[in-house]
């Protein structure tokens, strides 16, 4: 996964939004395909989202690196980012969402699911404050 992480961030511009709808497309094929799919159903439809552990373990077993690691190839021009810190708190807003989002695809509706993650993402990408 670590190659595809790098080969997905340059196809993308070092856009990491579309890193993260990637990773979520991601791991919510490979639970689908897996012969485990009951298992993570249940355990998905059951877990709170700060039992992060369980969820933490699963996603590092897919993908070993984390985003910051490629902190060189993401795309800061059109972020409101100062330092790589400022990047590594906008990562860890996005792996919440995500994690949230690949949980509930298991609990409503996959494709409404999505719709929901992605409109998260939208409102994380421009802000929810009205401009004066």
């Amino acid at each position: 996964m670590n190659s595809t992480i790098e080969k997905n961030l340059k196809e993308h511009n070092g856009d990491i939004f579309s890193w993260y709808i990637e990773t979520y497309d991601f791991m919510i094929q490979s639970f689908a395909k897996k012969e485990e799919f009951n298992l993570f159903k249940k355990i998905f439809e059951n877990i709170k989202a700060s039992d992060e552990k369980i969820f933490k373990a699963i996603i590092e077993r897919n993908r070993p690196n984390k985003i910051i690691d490629y902190y060189e190839i993401i795309d800061k021009s059109n972020l409101k980012i100062q330092s790589k810190e400022d990047l590594e708190i906008i990562c860890k807003i996005l792996n919440t969402v995500t994690k949230n989002a690949v949980m509930s695809s298991f609990k409503i509706d996959s494709n409404e699911a999505k719709k929901i993650f992605l409109k998260e993402l939208e409102y994380i990408k421009y802000g929810i404050l009205k401009q004066k």
